[in-house]
């Protein structure tokens, strides 16, 4: 019965592993929206807390004036690093890289206020 339950428990694994992906790419989706319509970084978090459900605190300064924030899905298994910059009289600037528990890349882009993906 052990030889049979083996497909059963791989299958669910496969199964979660794949909602937890769906779920870290909508959440870099999700931030990404909420980057587009914040003019600094106070609003990108109030908004990312509000669309998310989550608390997105404690950024700190990265290189060429980011502010990095990470967030950690303990539900979903993935973790997201957030990259945001609103620089005076230029383009804000998003990057977002969202790595599974493996450390494997799930999602990963950049995005200019005024620009393409």
């Amino acid at each position: 019965s052990i030889a049979a339950l083996s497909p059963v428990l791989s299958s669910v694994a496969t199964k979660q592993a794949a909602i937890n992906k769906t779920e870290a790419q909508n959440f870099a989706e999700n931030a990404w929206e909420c980057f587009k319509v914040s003019d600094d970084d106070e609003k990108f978090v109030s908004n990312v807390n509000f669309a998310e459900g989550v608390t997105l605190a404690g950024g700190v300064a990265g290189e060429n004036g980011y502010k990095v924030y990470t967030y950690y899905s303990e539900e979903n298994k993935f973790t997201a690093q957030i990259s945001v910059k609103f620089p005076a009289n230029e383009r804000a600037e998003f990057k977002i890289d969202v790595t599974d528990k493996n450390g494997k890349s799930i999602i990963s882009f950049s995005y200019q206020k005024g620009g393409e993906i």
